[in-house]
């Protein structure tokens, strides 16, 4: 008797387990996004809500949870159940965090499931117009010719923008000066009024500039050139391949989130990247839709990138806050 209760306990089990990914979700999903309402990775992540309930059935509710270069909202899910109704639009600036944080609440590492890769930011290499250079040839002489006199402006340290800059340095052989600002507007200010000499940026904040001749783009960090700036070169072209600074957003769950409901969501996502009305409008935004990929190939770039930064953040003297 005994023997056939354990039986049929293992039998409800082996279904519970093989039903529950058919059952899911059977309930609202949150999407946190760990930066405020408007900014870039929250339209990308509202984009993605929109189109993801109704493949997966049920509403994709997004909430706010800005801070601490998105590790607030990044620390809630990684503590959150790992039964797939809380999930994350995490950035590569998770990567960064591994390095640049003595202590994080948790390990992104460790605390985090990559789910989908789906975008990259394009970067654009800007020059203030009092920089008496046209092309990023030019730059590199100036900057050679004045070491440590060439000054790039970022969002703040540990920033994508200061870690190309960084990067860029390493690969032209040249010193500049970083110069970190509180957020984007203040630094555009300053680069528009020749304060500070470059910036790599997202092309969206700095294109309207661009185009109408207040500042001048000397390189792309792109797979290929953008059709807004069909004759700016990418750092391809110009010989520096090894530019790995290229910002990333993807979908995260709580790791031990369960295989079948993690490959269901990534096959959801997969779909909505495809929708053309989805790649028209992200490209507006800068970004670039990625390849079909799958959570293990999310999670070998993830750890990949971890290993990049540290060694730029390592490189660039930065002290871990």
């Amino acid at each position: 008797m005994k023997r056939n209760v354990v039986a049929i306990c293992l039998l409800l089990l082996h279904a519970l387990a093989f039903a529950a990914p058919d059952a899911y979700p059977s309930r609202p999903v949150h999407l946190l996004v760990g930066y405020p309402a408007g900014g870039a990775v929250d339209t990308v992540a509202r984009l993605l809500a929109e189109k993801l309930g109704p493949l997966l059935g049920q509403p994709i509710v997004v909430e706010n949870k800005p801070g601490a270069t998105g590790n607030i909202a990044g620390a809630i899910v990684a503590h959150a159940p790992a039964d797939g109704y809380t999930l994350y639009m995490g950035t590569s600036i998770n990567a960064v965090s591994v390095s640049l944080f003595k202590k994080l609440s948790y390990d992104p590492v460790r605390d985090l499931a990559p789910v989908a890769n789906v975008v990259e930011a394009h970067t654009v290499l800007a020059s203030s117009m009092a920089l008496p250079v046209k092309s990023t040839k030019e730059l590199i002489a100036y900057a050679k010719a004045h070491p440590g006199r060439v000054t790039y402006a970022s969002t703040g340290i540990g920033s994508t923008g200061q870690l190309s800059g960084v990067l860029f340095s390493r690969l032209a052989d040249v010193q500049m000066l970083h110069v970190p600002y509180k957020g984007g507007p203040p630094a555009l200010t300053d680069l528009l009024a020749g304060r500070v000499d470059i910036i790599f940026s997202n092309p969206v904040v700095v294109m309207p500039h661009i185009l109408s001749g207040r500042i001048r783009a000397l390189a792309v960090v792109a797979s290929a050139r953008l059709p807004e700036l069909p004759d700016v070169p990418t750092m391809d072209e110009l010989g520096y391949t090894r530019f790995d600074v290229k910002p990333w957003y993807g979908l995260m769950a709580p790791a031990r989130t369960p295989e079948p409901i993690v490959q269901k969501i990534n096959a959801a996502v997969m779909k909505i990247m495809k929708m053309p009305d989805v790649r028209d409008f992200l490209s507006k935004q800068g970004l670039a839709v990625l390849p079909p990929n799958t959570p293990a190939e999310f999670s070998k770039r993830f750890k990949n990138d971890v290993a990049i930064y540290a060694e730029l953040i390592r490189s660039a003297g930065i002290t871990p806050q």
